[in-house]
């Protein structure tokens, strides 16, 4: 299985209140967040990570090719417009094969993303798996309703839903396509892309996370800092 991650974005509310450091390279516990996420990846099963930075955080790729980490990592450097092109970028890299594909910034258990690939994995006529969480600490979370695990309706605002989206996703084979055929449609983010997709008929599965903290603003360092400390009591 190939991975993916996400980290294009310009981490504006982060830099915006003070952070100096570009936000993959934010360190929670003493390790960054790309390099959590890359270790996520990686006891999901992983064999290589593509990774999309933008044009000016080309030191995000530096630091991660200087970690001598144990699986291929390759980069793509691009700045795109939004989570969704930065995925229509990746996609080339995953045409034939089913792809575990994180933003950079969830800290969550150890083995939360192995659990998820496998139960993924495991799921029979799904086309993707979008990881959920009940701890929602967003101005504009992404709800999704459910029959079963079976995703039904997905957006903002929706009344009673008791699960958000996680930034996390495990996508098989069709979807690349149907990312090109989004953006034709002047489909502009992934939140309406995965909107897209269930309104289209795809079968998109829900998978429940431990509790996610999504590093967004400063009181999220101090939240993420606390909950790392739960699992490595040294950091």
């Amino acid at each position: 299985m190939k991975a993916g991650i996400l980290a294009a974005g310009e981490g504006l509310r982060l830099q915006g209140q003070g952070e100096p450091v570009l936000k993959p390279l934010l360190e929670i516990g003493g390790k960054s967040l790309i390099h959590r996420t890359i270790e996520q990846l990686h006891a999901a099963g992983a064999e290589s990570v593509h990774i999309i930075v933008n044009e000016a955080s080309t030191a995000v790729r530096d630091r991660v090719l200087g970690l001598g980490l144990p699986l291929p990592i390759h980069f793509v450097v691009r700045s795109t417009l939004s989570s969704m092109h930065s995925l229509l970028e990746l996609s080339p890299f995953f045409r034939d094969q089913d792809a575990l594909v994180a933003m950079v910034d969830s800290i969550m258990p150890p083995g939360a993303l192995a659990d998820m690939s496998a139960a993924a994995r495991a799921r029979r006529g799904s086309h993707g798996t979008l990881a959920l969480t009940s701890f929602v600490d967003d101005e504009k979370p992404v709800c999704v309703r459910m029959r079963g695990d079976r995703i039904t309706r997905l957006g903002t605002g929706l009344r009673g839903a008791r699960w958000v989206t996680a930034g996390i996703y495990y996508f098989t084979p069709c979807i690349w396509p149907e990312l090109e055929r989004a953006e034709s449609l002047g489909i502009q983010k992934m939140r309406n892309f995965l909107g897209h997709l269930v309104d289209s008929g795809f079968r998109l599965h829900g998978h429940r996370l431990p509790k996610t903290v999504d590093v967004d603003r400063p009181q999220d360092v101090r939240a993420a800092e606390e909950y790392v400390a739960l699992w490595e009591p040294s950091s």
